[in-house]
Order: structure tokens, then sequence, then C-alpha cells
């Protein structure tokens, strides 16, 4: 058996295979948990053939997971940014700053016959374009969790950031917490509808890949005959596969 790990700045994801054949992977579940404790409880006495991380976590994280890691397998791979990989050249002059989960995600997306775009949606919203053989560059921006907290001030008028429920974009609010919702609901179609655009014209991008936790839900906003958007949430494991294998 074989783990996949995936942490990102909100959840760790894992995913157990067989093997490290990619049509298994798209056969398989994501399991999610928060922490590395979480984690060791779920594997409990487990142990693997060989296990492969993606982590953008800071290094105090990342050894607490590699101290639990060792204990399951004598082969831990941590997957690290580099100049280019698996055909594919970084945009980045410094590609150590380049988050590993974006980096994952350029390899796997990477079609060597057009430009691909590949946007996460989560804690931080990111955008990359891909050029066959090429990473040309992309965005970072806050996501939707971050704006809502921008906004969670001291005064005495605040949104209630724990409300569940639909907001739209465009709706005009009623209340504090609904103009809020509605706002970053706005704010975040307006760029996605802008980006969208502006890449299929300057770029002729085509296709599109969503994952992150918002990747789903945005991903059905958007899919035209010009335009497709497509959710894609083995995304980051399949390029730590292939990353591994190269």
């Amino acid at each position: 058996m074989i783990l996949l790990i995936d942490w990102g700045n909100t959840h760790l994801k894992f995913i157990e295979v067989d093997s490290l054949e990619l049509p298994l992977l798209y056969q398989s579940k994501i399991y999610q948990v928060e922490n590395v404790d979480e984690l060791s409880k779920r594997l409990m006495a487990k142990n693997y053939e060989q296990v492969l991380v993606s982590s953008v976590r800071v290094t105090e994280d990342n050894q607490l997971l590699e101290l639990l890691l060792k204990e399951k397998s004598t082969q831990v791979f941590f997957a690290k940014t580099a100049h280019s990989a698996c055909g594919v050249k970084c945009a980045y002059a410094a590609p150590e700053l380049l988050g590993i989960d974006r980096w994952l995600a350029i390899l796997a997306a990477h079609d060597p016959k057009e430009t691909v775009g590949v946007i996460s949606l989560g804690t931080a919203i990111t955008l990359d374009i891909v050029k066959p053989k090429a990473h040309v560059g992309g965005h970072i921006l806050p996501g939707k969790r971050l704006l809502l907290s921008s906004l969670n001030t001291t005064g005495q008028v605040r949104p209630d950031l724990t409300v569940q429920k639909n907001y739209h974009a465009f709706q005009l609010g009623g209340s504090t917490t609904e103009c809020v919702h509605n706002g970053i609901e706005t704010l975040i179609h307006c760029y996605l509808n802008s980006v969208l655009e502006h890449y299929h014209i300057e770029n002729s991008v085509k296709r599109w890949l969503l994952i992150g936790g918002g990747g789903k839900y945005w991903s059905n906003k958007f899919s035209s005959d010009l335009v497709k958007t497509e959710y894609c949430p083995y995304l980051v494991f399949d390029g730590l596969i292939r990353l591994y294998l190269e």
C-alpha cells in the first residue's frame, strides 16, 4: 500500500493506493483531517511501502509529519519545486518560492498540445497558466475565508462569519452579514469571469482546471462554448505521482 498526502493551508488530505498507476488514483477515495495528530489516529497500526508528500506547511509542521511517516514507511518522499520537471519549465527565477501544491498542479495540468489554466480556490486563490513545456506565470490573492476575516473588525457592527447559507453575486444584502457575503461572492465572480475572458483572448486558454475547497462550486458557473471549466480534486496527487516517477 502507498500513501499520498497533500497538506495545504487548511486541511491535510490523503489517499491510499495499491500502486502509482494514475487510473487507479482517480478511483480512490480522498480522506481529510485537520492536523498530524488526527492523521496519526486515522492511520493507527498501518504501514506503507512508500509515502509521497506535498506540503505547503512551515518547517515545524513538516518535521512533525515526517516523524510520524518514518514510523509508517522506510521510503518517505517530500516533493519540492524545481526549475523544471516532467518536461515543464518553471516561470519563477527562484522556483523554491513557488508553492509545491501549485507546482504539482501545473505538472499534472500540462498538455503538450495546448495552453491550460489552473485555478485553486482555497485559503488563497491562485491562478497559473501552463503552455506546452512551460509555466507562464500566475496570480495569488486572498480566498473567501481571508476576505471574510479581513472584515471581521472590532467595530460595533460586524458580519456573522459563521452563517451557512447560499449567497449570491450581485444580489444586494439586507444586513451587514448579507452585504459582506454577497459582496465577496461578487468580487470572486468578477475576478474569475475577467481572467477567463482575458486569458482566452491573450493566451488562447480554452480549458481551465479548478481545484480547492471552492473548485466544484465555481466550476459549475463558468463553462461555456468557448471556455470549459472542470473540477479536478485529484490534480495535486496526480502531479505528485508524476514528479516522483520522473
